[in-house]
């Protein structure tokens, strides 16, 4: 097999004839790495050289590239966890205000009208930011909850036996 010489100033290198670019560059970066690592030993000099430090900043990069998405992705389901509480915590309060027939807390509303209905309601502010659910829809009280996004929830509770109502109006 013939052999070829490729020179540069600082080295030369034997290569067999049939290899593609990115193979003759990569064997010309192996032997320019390790002569330049004899070098700097004749030298006595310490320290990490540029490639070394581009690659530790490109393999930073990457690994940041990989994390951004898987936490923001996080974020948004700990957002959507804190909504479900919150409307579950209003489901509760307005449950215990109509079963009581009186106001159990300061931000739930209780009207009774005149048929003897005892009609309770809260609205709470949703804190994520995209609609819909990043896994299945949860339920409350037996209802699967629509695709909500960032707005307000309306729970409403009537003591007539109706089925609870979640209100929910886009911001």
């Amino acid at each position: 097999m013939p052999l070829y010489k490729l020179r540069s100033a600082r080295f030369a290198t034997t290569l067999p004839k049939p290899l593609s670019r990115v193979t003759t560059l990569k064997w010309i970066m192996k032997d320019y790495l390790k002569l330049r690592k004899e070098e700097l030993k004749k030298r006595g000099a310490k320290g990490f050289t540029l490639m070394e430090m581009l690659i530790v900043v490109a393999i930073i990069a990457v690994l940041i590239a990989i994390a951004i998405p898987i936490f923001t992705s996080q974020l948004e389901k700990s957002r959507e966890a804190t909504d479900m509480a919150n409307v579950r915590s209003a489901y509760a309060e307005c449950s215990a205000s109509v079963l009581s027939g009186v106001k159990t807390a300061n931000d739930v509303t209780v009207d009774k009208t005149g048929a003897g209905v005892v009609t309770a309601t809260k609205t709470v502010t949703l804190n994520q930011t995209k609609t819909g659910w990043e896994g299945e829809a949860p339920k409350i009280a037996d209802i699967t909850v629509g695709d909500w996004g960032p707005g307000t929830v309306t729970v409403t509770v009537k003591d007539n036996g109706d089925a609870p109502s979640f209100t929910y109006t886009a911001s």
